[in-house]
């Protein structure tokens, strides 16, 4: 073989190597990232894990004075408040039945065998983990906040939405839930949220005095 013959051989190994080379490195890369998407959960699961977990919590969501919601929950108790335009409801539900409080009248109503409210939050956010959500930032009282949003829910809004036209981002700080945005055309409200472990262990009783109804 003459000189000229082994030169372009040699060149065409080397380009072949070098092609090689550079396919299996964008193999392993495509496996990583592969690899990492499967693993890689939603903050959404992440947060109904976590309270999921927990013998006992708050969830406090609040638009303003005059509309907020309160639920905490306590082994096989829990309590909610409402508050719509200034005026509140109050449920509690225990020993399998649920009362309905009304400061009012002083009184309460029992629905017998009627949970409905028990794990209201960790049922809310199950019922969005076999949903594909979209990612995305924005910023929020001058703060910039991940977001998670999925579409055709409103169950975490205050006051009512048509759910198959709305919208709802859940804004994260690190793992932590900061804000709830429920979306529908150019109707917007945003709910400021608040997680806890202390929780007043007195909502867990029927008020002292108040009549049966």
């Amino acid at each position: 073989m003459d000189k000229t013959k082994k030169i372009i051989l040699i060149s065409v190994i080397s380009v072949v190597v070098i092609i090689l080379i550079a396919v299996g490195i964008w193999l392993v890369v495509r496996g990583n990232k592969e690899n990492n998407g499967e693993n890689q959960i939603s903050k959404i699961q992440e947060l109904y894990n976590t309270l999921s977990e927990k013998d006992t919590y708050s969830f406090k969501t609040t638009v303003d004075d005059n509309n907020s919601s309160y639920f905490a929950k306590q082994g096989d108790k829990s309590y909610m408040e409402v508050k719509i335009d200034g005026e509140t409801s109050k449920y509690l539900m225990m020993n399998g039945n649920m009362y309905y409080i009304i400061d009012s009248q002083e009184a309460y109503y029992t629905y017998t065998n009627n949970q409905t409210y028990l794990n209201k939050i960790e049922v809310q956010l199950e019922a969005l983990l076999n949903m594909e959500h979209g990612e995305g930032r924005e910023e929020i009282n001058n703060r910039q906040y991940d977001y998670e949003e999925y579409g055709n829910t409103a169950s975490f809004a205050i006051k009512p939405f048509e759910t198959e036209s709305s919208t709802t981002r859940f804004y994260f700080r690190g793992d932590e839930l900061q804000y709830i945005k429920t979306i529908s055309g150019e109707e917007q409200e945003t709910l400021e949220v608040e997680i806890s472990d202390n929780v007043d262990t007195n909502l867990f009783q029927l008020p002292e005095g108040y009549a049966k109804n």
